[in-house]
């Protein structure tokens, strides 16, 4: 199976030309061709079931642990998670970050996350990545997630692993 993937203008006649030739080299062969044109992965911007999901494990940690400071857990796992993920991802956030956040302190930096976007700039591999560790990090602080809509491709304990073979 041939994958091509295009992400400017000047590739498009040439991603062509190598695409086709898979193309006629397979049905030559006697074999059928799925065709198949999509937004890349890596481009794509997390979807609004990772948004709804990212909402709810802040609004469960905010119960959890900040007295229901949902403001508090949100910039935290932003500055905390979010941010490292952009930052290691991300040349033009990287910029911006270390130019206008990176040397304040900590409570700054917290109020910091009211004015930049972290999660909303994410793709949804990185959404994914965020989901993850925000569960893993948080679950250890003692939050609890398991019964949140749509947590069941980000979380694995063994609790919910018990419950679903009964």
């Amino acid at each position: 199976m041939a994958k091509f993937i295009v992400d400017g203008m000047i590739q498009v006649n040439a991603k062509l030309i190598e695409a086709g030739k898979e193309i006629i080299s397979l049905l030559n062969s006697g074999k059928s061709v799925d065709i198949i044109v999509q937004e890349h992965e890596e481009t794509k911007k997390r979807s609004n079931p990772q948004n709804n999901l990212i909402y709810h494990i802040y609004e469960r940690i905010a119960s959890t642990l900040y007295g229901d400071d949902e403001l508090l857990a949100r910039r935290e796992c932003k500055l905390t998670i979010g941010c490292r993920i952009l930052l290691r991802d991300s040349e033009s956030f990287k910029e911006k970050y270390n130019k206008v956040i990176l040397n304040l302190d900590y409570e700054t930096k917290l109020e910091a996350m009211d004015l930049i976007s972290v999660s909303s700039l994410m793709t949804v591999k990185q959404s994914k990545k965020y989901i993850t560790i925000i569960i893993n990090t948080y679950t250890l602080k003692g939050c609890y997630f398991a019964d949140l809509d749509g947590v069941d491709e980000y979380i694995k304990y063994p609790e919910v692993a018990k419950c679903k073979s009964q």
